[in-house]
């Protein structure tokens, strides 16, 4: 799949993200890179968020919080995506909004985003998970997540700006390179 067409028609749906690591000219069309979706589900004050299973490949893992979200299947679209994985993970139905943030790996030809969405639906429960990779999925109040418990930078950020945490985020965005969206407006691309 072009990366560039597919991000761009992402972006036209769902509107350009807030934040991102990368311009479309930093992606290469003859890479096949893989997606992933995660979703930034809210029910009234509250956000859900999951704990995985400890993971040899990464020790440590299973004590940090994370949003609901994981690879994308074949054929599916990304919001599809990040309302399977909540749905697997937590046991929750969400909608999606808006797209928040998009982010190239920096070890792999990955790209993750994160969509804005809200809960539809549910009792919240890990139990649903086919690959019963999530120990834990919970709901936090306003200023409740310990930041330091975060395992995923971007994570980070959204939760302080949404207020769910508190910590200061300045280098996470310089270190990650994470940028407005109207810098990645400026840098559209064709996709020829």
């Amino acid at each position: 799949m072009k990366p560039i067409k597919f991000l761009l028609s992402l972006y036209d749906e769902f509107g350009y993200p807030n934040l991102a690591n990368f311009i479309m000219s930093d992606l290469d069309n003859n890479i096949d890179y893989q997606f992933g979706a995660f979703v930034l589900a809210t029910y009234k004050d509250e956000v859900v968020l999951i704990r995985r299973q400890p993971d040899g490949k990464f020790p440590g893992i299973e004590n940090f919080w994370w949003t609901p979200g994981g690879s994308q299947k074949d054929n599916e679209r990304l919001d599809q995506t990040a309302i399977r994985e909540c749905k697997e993970e937590t046991g929750l139905l969400c909608s999606v909004q808006r797209l928040l943030v998009a982010e190239l790996s920096k070890d792999r030809p990955f790209i993750a985003v994160t969509f804005r969405g809200s809960i539809v639906k549910g009792m919240v429960s890990p139990d649903h998970d086919p690959d019963r990779t999530t120990a834990e999925a919970k709901y936090f109040s306003k200023d409740s997540v310990s930041f330091d418990k975060l395992w995923v930078d971007s994570d980070k950020i959204l939760l302080v700006k949404e207020k769910y945490t508190n910590g200061k985020i300045e280098n996470l965005i310089a270190k990650n390179r994470f940028m407005r969206h109207s810098i990645i407006d400026q840098c559209r691309v064709s996709d020829s």
